[in-house]
């Protein structure tokens, strides 16, 4: 007989060495019994199947994870960019040459009174300074054209994005639609790198409105951009168009007559009152309603927002 169930007498060992007893390690019990749970108070429905730790390093693997992507896709990004910056940078024009501008003028021959006998000129254009531009003709030009023009640096990021997702969709990446600043427009107008649709064009006149974007300030910009845009009829810069469509000075043209000048620029073969005055008028209203919107201008009372679209706005 064993020794108070404690331990038992093996036959082969003599009987004065007893043999502890081998005991069994009870099973495990699972830490989250039905008892526990009940008395939790949490419905054992609601409660998840792993436990609070294993989900935190789950989410935090993951967020490892996605910041590692993150950086290798920007690096990606930056590395792109570079190369492109390093093919394209010799072939671009030195933005330094804006620092003497000198566009072509008109060219008159006086009499020995003073009078005009004549003008010669391949661009009609008048140079003139910021302050010889009405604020509400600059005003009509930046909400026409560009209305982040005083925020962005020369590109702007959420219109480029708009429009690679159009030409995406409709698959016309080999003929992409215009998303171009200001500056953008006025890098391709003083500098030689062609008018064609072309992604290497848009690069390029990328790179040339970042670059004048650092040199130059935005009244600066907006000065060389108003003395260089076409405005039809052989007209170059806001002088000789205010003198061409309303025979005044830029510094002297009315709310409307700015919303008309603004509103050529889009396409001055179509835009020109000269050639469709129900197109140049449809052009007009629309600049007034962007200059609305961009808070240019507001909205009459309603008892003078009946005699005339193009009188329905008064300045600030």
């Amino acid at each position: 007989p064993t020794a108070a169930g404690t331990c038992r007498r093996d036959r082969n060992q003599p009987h004065d060495r007893p043999v502890p007893e081998q005991r069994v390690r009870p099973r495990r019990l699972p830490i989250q019994t039905a008892g526990m749970a009940a008395l939790s108070g949490v419905p054992a429905g609601n409660r998840h199947p792993y436990p609070r730790s294993s989900m935190t390093h789950v989410v935090v693997r993951f967020a490892r994870h996605a910041g590692l992507a993150a950086l290798f896709a920007a690096a990606a990004v930056l590395g792109i960019a570079s190369g492109v910056l390093v093919a394209y940078a010799d072939d671009l024009p030195a933005i330094s040459a804006l620092d003497d501008y000198a566009p072509s003028t008109i060219t008159r021959v006086y009499a020995a009174t003073g009078d005009v006998l004549g003008e010669f000129a391949t661009e009609r254009r008048v140079v003139v300074t910021y302050d010889q531009i009405a604020p509400r003709l600059r005003q009509a030009i930046v909400a026409a054209e560009d209305a982040d023009f005083n925020s962005h640096v020369g590109l702007s990021i959420s219109r480029i994005f708009v429009t690679v997702m159009r030409d995406v969709f409709e698959r016309r990446l080999d003929n992409p639609a215009g998303a171009s600043t200001l500056t953008q427009q006025l890098a391709r107008n003083l500098f030689p790198i062609g008018f064609e649709k072309s992604l290497e064009r848009k690069v390029k006149e990328a790179i040339l409105a970042i670059q004048i974007e650092k040199r130059y300030t935005k009244p600066e910009i907006l000065t060389f951009y108003c003395n260089q845009i076409h405005f039809g009829h052989g007209t170059n810069g806001v002088e000789a168009a205010a003198r061409l469509y309303f025979d005044k000075r830029a510094a002297d043209v009315t709310l409307e007559e700015a919303a008309l000048i603004a509103g050529i620029i889009q396409s001055p073969a179509r835009q020109s009152p000269y050639v469709d005055l129900s197109a140049a008028t449809r052009r007009r209203n629309y600049v007034l309603q962007r200059m609305a919107d961009e808070r240019f201008v507001t909205p009459r009372s309603e008892e003078h927002t009946s005699e005339l679209q193009s009188h329905s706005f008064i300045s600030y």
